[in-house]
């Protein structure tokens, strides 16, 4: 039933996808909704779900020197040297963003020992994107909290009750209360292009970002490959993070695009609430894995003021007893405006 219910809300997001014409053109911004989800693979387990709202401006140079969004960008686009490149956009994202992690089998009600914590993460997001065709810089900071207060077992059990899978029993279980805070700086560019821009072609992006706070610290590096007609110029696709931005960087005249892409993205995790446990109160905690990889495949394109991906993404183990990868499903939809 799950898998059923995960696949009905990839084909409405891809189907409501192809539905107005003309694409955003540099003057316009963009509402994005990222949505990931186990249920893929009829489990429910382990990083069961994320969700991702943002908004990303358009470039900042259009607004008055009295507008908000100058107000609250202007004190580090005046001071990082990558923010005064020319030819480049600048742009503004502010998104929340939604993780839920549980043990392999919710139908346990005690606390299983060498297993994933009950955990929920959210994060009020503020950004920085530098872009141009071949090449973007992320700065990105975040604010947040984890344990009750993320109303993580509620948003679960809501989900559950409507497709009618298992009531998870081990959420008195979960990580604490704490305050998050963090920040993130990411870097891509486009390595290879074919010459054929505007019919079948192909390119391959190298990217890699480091993350410091108290909820995630980590390094990480990876290549996407893609491959279809009129690849856009954005930056790749990803998973729920700070380069979902790389939209900014979509050509104003392309009318539409389909592509596959693959990536594979390498981590080296120094620390991770999720499997560490509170760093300020005692809470459940496993041994984690320090090094991971991810292989993500999928396809997307834009039509008109829209863009979708979809993509199958699997994650290899992340704490010492885990006895199995991980498998979830990943969808997105962008609308410019």
């Amino acid at each position: 039933m799950r898998t059923t219910s995960f696949f009905l809300i990839i084909l409405i997001i891809t189907a409501f996808s192809f539905t107005t014409p003309a694409y955003a053109s540099e003057t316009t911004s963009n509402f994005s909704i990222f949505l990931e989800n186990d249920g893929v693979v009829g489990e429910d387990g382990y990083y069961t779900n994320g969700i991702k709202m943002g908004w990303y401006s358009k470039n900042l140079s259009a607004y008055s020197t009295d507008s908000w969004k100058t107000k609250i960008t202007k004190p580090l686009t005046d001071r990082i040297p990558f923010y005064k490149t020319p030819d480049t956009r600048n742009s503004l994202s502010l998104a929340f963003s939604q993780f839920i992690y549980t043990p392999e089998d919710i139908r346990i009600k005690e606390l299983i020992e060498d297993d994933r914590p009950y955990a929920g993460i959210f994060f009020l997001e503020y950004g920085l994107i530098n872009i141009n065709r071949d090449r973007m810089h992320v700065l990105e900071f975040y604010l947040g909290a984890s344990g009750p207060i993320t109303q993580a077992e509620d948003c679960q059990e809501a989900v559950h009750d409507i497709i009618g899978s298992n009531e998870p029993q081990g959420w008195h279980n979960q990580i604490n209360d704490e305050l998050l805070i963090g920040g993130t700086y990411g870097y891509a560019r486009r390595l290879l292009r074919s010459e054929n821009e505007n019919s079948t072609g192909y390119d391959l992006i190298g990217f890699t970002r480091l993350t410091l706070g108290n909820g995630l610290s980590c390094a990480s590096a990876g290549v996407e490959v893609r491959y279809g007609w009129s690849l856009p110029n954005d930056l790749g696709t990803y998973t729920i993070g700070p380069f979902n931005g790389s939209i900014a960087a979509a050509d104003p005249e392309q009318q539409g695009s389909f592509y596959f892409f693959s990536s594979l993205d390498t981590m080296a995790v120094f620390h991770d609430i999720t499997l560490d446990g509170n760093t300020v109160t005692d809470s459940h905690s496993v041994d984690k894995e320090h090094f991971r990889a991810q292989l993500m495949l999928g396809c997307a394109g834009l039509i008109g003021k829209w863009r979708f991906s979809v993509a199958y993404v699997c994650r290899t183990e992340e704490f010492k007893k885990q006895e199995d990868e991980q498998m979830f499903g990943t969808a997105s939809v962008s609308y410019a405006f």
